[in-house]
């Protein structure tokens, strides 16, 4: 409501302003045409209220430069009949020549200052509502914006952070040295090159928890190629790098379990194999990625194999005794414990397998059983003689 009311209190002014300056154009014009009798030198002062007119009201301000000229014409009509019409024609024609060249100059002003308001106000809207945090600063480093999310990280309102160091809003230090870290605003300033942060970069807010965080910094550039300030865009990484580091340990763990290990798509295409399962079968773990799990059966393998993976698509697991064959062309038992593997939405994308190969424990068996049957016979033996 205030709003409004400042606006009609200024167009109030504008028409009391006019109204004195026309008042004052008819006073003057009948006072020098009239006593004085001359008309060059007056009319010049016409021309403030034909400007101001066709600045406040666009092209509806040519009507004071036309009501301007009709005076003075009929002026000459009835003051001045000594005097020759003709300048006076076109000095009212100029009135209004120039009173619509001002009206079209701020009509087309009007019209870029709203859409620099309105780009102003999407580009705002845009930086507030992004998902990353952005800070812009000064030439001297000093911060002119903070959207939403960068004051959710920083700890500091947008009002409160303008006009401060942004060294001191944009708190970075190394994580594993604890060491304050150049700040990228600086780096920018000095070198004029977009930079990022170095690795292991943590923000400090300002209640003291801390982030870490990825960022860039960019300078901002104007029409003339100069640069006018900074812009920082950061986001929180914090989550994102422990599960990195847990994704780290299981990859450490599996890499350097003694069972064989493999992730594989459900067309049993592998993703991820360990050292064991690799030289299990004779490769590298480099070699395997890519490969269909069909190059580690022969085909009188394949029919149990296709058993076991038809279980583990219906039932989600399987485990069971499983011959595989190396990459020279020998044979080997394993015991295989396989699953789905199901994403965040819990649709099943792959499988995982775990291998252990049994030769050892098949051939301790087969001795143990050879050692039973030869026991068996010389027992069988023993009885007869009895």
């Amino acid at each position: 409501m205030s709003q409004i009311k400042i606006s009609g209190l200024g167009e109030n002014y504008k028409i009391i302003i006019m109204t004195v300056l026309l008042a004052s154009a008819i006073i003057l014009t009948y006072y020098f045409h009239a006593a004085v009798g001359i008309g060059t030198v007056f009319t010049h002062l016409f021309y403030i209220p034909i400007i101001l007119a066709s600045l406040w009201w666009k092209k509806k301000g040519v009507l004071v430069a036309v009501f301007l000229a009709i005076m003075l014409i009929l002026s000459y009509h009835f003051l001045r009949e000594d005097t020759l019409a003709l300048n006076d024609y076109l000095r009212s024609l100029i009135f209004v020549i120039i009173a619509f060249i001002v009206a079209l100059l701020s009509s087309q002003i009007a019209k870029m200052e709203k859409l620099l308001r309105q780009n102003g106000k999407w580009l705002s809207t845009t930086l507030k509502s992004i998902g990353d945090a952005v800070i812009a600063a000064d030439m001297k480093g000093h911060v002119t914006f903070l959207n939403p999310v960068a004051e959710n990280l920083t700890g500091w309102k947008h009002e409160d952070a303008i006009g401060k160091p942004v060294n001191k809003i944009f708190n970075i230090i190394n994580e594993e040295t604890g060491k304050l870290a150049e700040n990228p605003v600086e780096k920018v300033l000095r070198e004029g090159i977009i930079v990022g942060l170095a690795n292991h970069t943590a923000l400090i807010a300002k209640d003291g928890t801390k982030y870490s965080i990825d960022d860039s910094g960019a300078p901002i550039i104007d029409d003339k190629g100069n640069i006018v300030g900074v812009v920082l865009v950061f986001h929180d990484i914090t989550e994102r790098k422990k599960a990195e580091e847990r994704l780290q340990l299981l990859s450490s763990i599996a890499k350097q379990t003694s069972e064989g290990m493999a992730l594989m798509d459900l067309d049993g295409n592998l993703q991820f194999v360990n050292s064991a399962f690799a030289e299990m079968h004779g490769y590298s773990p480099e070699e395997l990625l890519g490969k269909n799990l069909s190059i580690f059966h022969t085909p009188e393998q394949m029919p149990s194999v296709e058993t076991a993976n038809r279980q583990i698509k219906e039932t989600g697991k399987f485990k069971g005794e499983i011959w595989h064959v190396r990459r020279d062309g020998t044979v080997f038992p394993s015991i295989m414990n396989n699953s789905l593997f199901h994403d965040k939405q819990g649709k099943a994308v792959g499988m995982i397998g775990v291998v252990r190969d049994i030769t050892i424990r098949k051939r301790a068996e087969q001795a143990l059983l050879k050692e039973k049957e030869t026991a068996q016979r010389y027992f069988d033996v023993a009885k007869v003689i009895l």
